[in-house]
Formats: C-alpha cells, sequence, structure tokens
C-alpha cells in the first residue's frame, strides 16, 4: 500500500480484507485497493463528534476493533477515547479533551496523552495513558473509566500488584491468547 501524503500513526486489520489507518487527523479505510475518508479531516485538527468528515480529531495513535464492527481510538492530543461506527459515525467514549488524570465516567474521566488502546473478549478497553504512565480500563456500555495498574502521574519501574506497580511512558498494548495484557513500557525500554 503506498499512500503519499499520509502520516500514518497506527494501523488496524479488519474483516474481510479492511485496513484502516489513523493520522493525525482523519481514520481512513482502504479495502480492495481504494482508499475512503472514514471520518475526520485530511488536513483540520480539533475535537469534534460527529458524522464522517463533520468530526475531528488531533493524533490518532491507537486502534481496536470491537464486537461490533466499530473502531476504537485513542485520541493522542484529545486525551480522549472515541469511537468510529462501520458508517463514520464518531462519538467520545471517555474524555472531553483536557488533559488531566482522573478515573470516572464519561467525560468526567482525564487522559493524559494516550498511545495504545485494546479490547478484550468481554468488549473491555484497556488504554496504555502514556504521560500519567498508567494502564487504564474503560467500560465499553458507559465510558466508566478505572486505573487498572500503576499510579497516575507517578512514574516508575515496580513490578507487584496492580496498586503497586509502576510504568514509565506505556505506549503499546497487546492481548496474549491467555488475554493477559502485554504492555510496552517505552520509558522502562521493557515488556511488562
Amino acid at each position: 500500500i503506498e499512500l503519499p501524503g499520509l502520516d500514518i500513526h497506527s494501523v488496524l486489520a479488519g474483516k474481510g480484507g479492511k485496513v484502516f489507518l489513523g493520522t493525525g487527523s482523519a481514520l481512513y479505510l482502504y479495502v480492495d485497493r481504494h482508499l475512503a475518508l472514514l471520518a475526520g479531516h485530511s488536513s483540520e485538527t480539533g475535537f469534534e463528534d460527529g458524522q464522517g468528515d463533520e468530526a475531528r480529531f488531533d493524533g490518532i495513535y491507537g486502534l481496536a476493533m470491537e464486537r461490533g464492527g466499530s473502531v476504537l481510538v485513542s485520541d493522542f492530543s484529545n486525551n480522549s477515547v472515541r469511537r468510529v461506527s462501520p458508517h463514520g459515525q464518531v462519538t467520545t467514549v471517555a474524555g472531553n479533551g483536557e488533559e488531566g488524570f482522573a478515573d470516572g465516567v464519561g467525560d468526567a474521566a482525564r487522559f493524559n496523552c494516550p498511545e495504545d488502546i485494546e479490547v478484550d473478549s468481554q468488549g473491555l478497553i484497556y488504554v496504555a495513558d502514556t504521560w500519567n504512565h498508567c494502564i487504564r480500563m474503560v467500560q465499553p456500555a458507559d465510558g466508566t473509566v478505572s486505573t487498572l495498574c500503576g499510579k497516575g502521574e507517578e512514574a516508575g519501574c515496580a513490578n507487584g500488584p496492580a496498586a503497586e506497580a509502576r510504568f514509565r511512558e506505556p505506549c503499546g498494548l497487546a492481548l496474549d491468547m491467555n488475554e493477559d495484557l502485554i504492555v510496552a513500557d517505552c520509558g522502562n525500554h521493557s515488556v511488562r
């Protein structure tokens, strides 16, 4: 796939040969050698829910697929988790565009530059909250955010129970075959 002029931050393989591509400001769908804008704007950033090119993003760094076919987006500079339906409707799941650290429901939650996102078989959403140095968990139905492991805003490198573990700039997530979460702990140059 050659995509001159697109600054691609993330990629996600979907069913039926679909490939989703996230840039700084848009989510594209590539299928059968055709590239189409699914949501966002090719060059204009912002924070706006809406249909297709009415929506705005500011740094799509992570993508994950939900069972129903929607794509979850970690919107880096908007400090939020967004959902894009198969038809391009964008809604915000959690966060409100402001950086910070707070557990809570929907727009009461705060993130600080989330880089990656994963979804398990139960639909739970995991977020690498990079500059808060922790891993967050989001309930898909109502956007309730809780801290899974690490302590928000406190960097370090420590193994142990969830509340005692410390990360430094976690930036990548993956689920293994047992649905254990694998974390690329970038600031500690390690895999956890």
